[in-house]
């Protein structure tokens, strides 16, 4: 009997064996309920925990990426199935058996910091007082809301601020500021700053009619607050710009004058002007109205005091005319 027994167990470790190998070569993988991750991408690692005897096969499943994490604020839910797949699919485990627990699904939220406000604030009103501060005498740049605070990833916060015009100054101009986190761009807010621009205008001391010929003594030079105006580029600012010049339009007094309703010399519509026609042998001087406005050394069409159709002549001086020689 004893002989039997010694029999029997001299072969038990032998059929042991086996069982033991496969147990350790059993890969064990639990899905977590909820994971709160501080990164971009999602492992296997971060919604679940993996046991393995083989270090190298547990690593390789935790590294395996399932995708992006959620934007702040938002939840994503990664089922059993579709991990199950994942493992299933882009790992060699030759015939080790795969066994899960756990919950069914996994709810995934993203870390998250709170950045200042007024920072994003300050970055859009840093750079818009920058850029605008060369063509002016005085800038003011204001943000008449409070930004709260945003909610963004962990990681470092970067700003870039930008603008789609900075030609023309206004009297709202909007600013966008990205967002960058780790170097990678979050999001954008876009900021109406309210603006003012101050510089040397010519404002008319008295009414100036349509057509009056016009010197920097009919201006005063003053500094004032041009982000209100249109065409901020339309502003004259050198006395230069006047000799000689007309109004092609009436100006109130107080009004500030621009580029576009100044004339050098040339003939509004309108005007009666002196019509010179000369050749080599004749000079013939009359009288005749110009059909439309022009600047010195334009063709504009006028129509002679006798004749009833309108000729192509070139303003040669204030309120001269002449039909050029063909």
């Amino acid at each position: 009997m004893r002989s039997s027994l010694f029999f029997l167990l001299s072969f038990l470790p032998g059929l042991l064996l086996p069982a033991a190998a496969a147990a350790d070569a059993t890969v064990r993988i639990a899905l977590r309920d909820d994971v709160l991750v501080a990164k971009a991408d999602i492992t296997v690692g971060d919604v679940a925990q993996v046991a393995a005897a083989d270090s190298g096969i547990k690593t390789s499943i935790e590294r395996l990426r399932v995708g992006r994490a959620p934007r702040v604020g938002h939840v994503l839910q990664i089922g059993r199935e579709e991990l199950m797949y994942l493992v299933r699919t882009r790992t060699a485990l030759a015939g080790n058996a795969v066994m899960w627990s756990g919950a069914v699904a996994v709810k995934v939220r993203s870390a998250s910091q709170s950045f200042d406000g007024s920072a994003i604030v300050d970055a859009g009103r840093r750079f818009l007082h920058e850029a605008l501060a060369p063509r002016f005498a005085k800038v003011d740049v204001q943000f008449d809301e409070r930004l709260p605070d945003v909610v963004l990833p962990p990681g470092a916060v970067t700003l870039h601020a930008r603008a789609s015009d900075l030609t023309h100054v206004h009297a709202r101009m909007p600013v966008w500021v990205d967002i960058a986190v780790d170097g990678h761009v979050y999001r954008a807010i876009v900021l109406p700053f309210k603006v003012s621009a101050q510089r040397l205008v010519f404002v008319a001391r008295t009414a100036l009619a349509e057509g009056s010929a016009v010197g920097p003594n009919d201006f005063d030079l003053v500094e004032q607050d041009v982000a209100a105006i249109a065409a901020v580029a339309d502003t004259p600012v050198t006395s230069d710009e006047f000799a000689p010049s007309r109004l092609r339009r009436a100006l109130r007094s107080g009004d500030i004058l621009r580029r576009s309703q100044l004339m050098r010399a040339g003939v509004l519509r309108g005007d009666i002007v002196k019509l010179v026609v000369a050749t080599r042998d004749v000079r013939i001087e009359t009288r005749a109205t110009a059909q439309q406005d022009g600047e010195l050394g334009q063709r504009v069409s006028v129509k002679p005091e006798h004749g009833d159709t309108a000729v192509a002549a070139r303003i040669v001086a204030a309120g001269v005319a002449a039909v050029e020689e063909k």
